[in-house]
């Protein structure tokens, strides 16, 4: 497993989903190593040409409560990590949070 750290002064991260929690066996899922639960907020990463939605994994706390679709956003400590089991592999996105650039774009309203 590598981890590899994202430049992201050179991306912009629309917020394109609801988070929703990771679970496996009706149990939430937690971070190894703060034994927070993990979220996953779809977002599409644009960057230069070209754009890309991915699953952007997050520790609860790590966004605002409000945040919603169309919202752009700012991930703090964004990492890619790769990953290999059983003969497959692939890319996990994860930051330690994200702002929403420019306050509160996006946002659901409140109900």
């Amino acid at each position: 497993m590598r981890v590899i750290p994202v430049d992201d002064r050179r991306i912009k991260v629309l917020v394109v989903g609801e988070p929703t929690l990771q679970e496996r066996d009706g149990q939430p899922v937690l971070d190894r190593n703060t034994k927070q639960a993990l979220w996953n907020l779809n977002v599409t990463i644009i960057g230069d040409s070209r754009a890309e939605t991915v699953q952007l994994t997050l520790p609860e706390g790590g966004f605002p409560k409000n945040i919603g679709i169309g919202a752009i956003v700012v991930p703090e400590e964004m990492v890619a990590v790769t990953w290999e089991k059983n003969g497959r592999s692939g890319v996990m996105v994860r930051a330690k949070s994200v702002k929403v650039e420019g306050g509160l774009a996006g946002a659901k309203a409140a109900a």
